[in-house]
């Protein structure tokens, strides 16, 4: 069973995006049986992603304490958790915040509002192999 995490300080951020991956196009579990998981914190999801190995992480970056791009370093510092595949979404839509994400390590990048289709073909083509 693949694992997909979820952080977001904002509990709108979760029901935005477990409402996309459950319920469009018959929900990406339809495709590949997947087991959603949830944090509110860039040190909630450094702990469940070291107890839990998600296949996926999809991170806000404008969070407190811990923004995504430390929560990426942490994640690719460990040898145990350095191949996750991390989605960076986000609100921030800045001409340059695209190639931030990557350049920090994150494998994608989707701005809010996001295309809802395309979210959900990209997380069952990366998930299905």
């Amino acid at each position: 069973m693949k694992k997909i995490l979820v952080v977001d300080d904002q509990e709108s951020g979760h029901v935005i995006l477990r409402d996309v991956i459950e319920n469009t196009l018959g929900g990406v579990c339809k495709y590949i049986s997947c087991e959603m998981m949830s944090a509110y914190s860039g040190r909630e999801a450094l702990k469940k992603i070291e107890s839990d190995k998600p296949d996926m992480v999809m991170l806000d970056i404008n969070m407190p304490q811990m923004d995504g791009f430390e929560v990426t370093r942490h994640i690719r510092q460990n040898e145990d958790t350095k191949d996750i595949y991390i989605v960076a979404v986000t609100a921030q839509a800045m001409s340059d915040d695209r190639n931030r994400c990557l350049r920090a390590g994150c494998n994608e990048y989707f701005s809010k509002p996001f295309d809802v289709l395309r979210l959900v073909h990209f997380i069952v083509d990366k998930l299905r192999g």
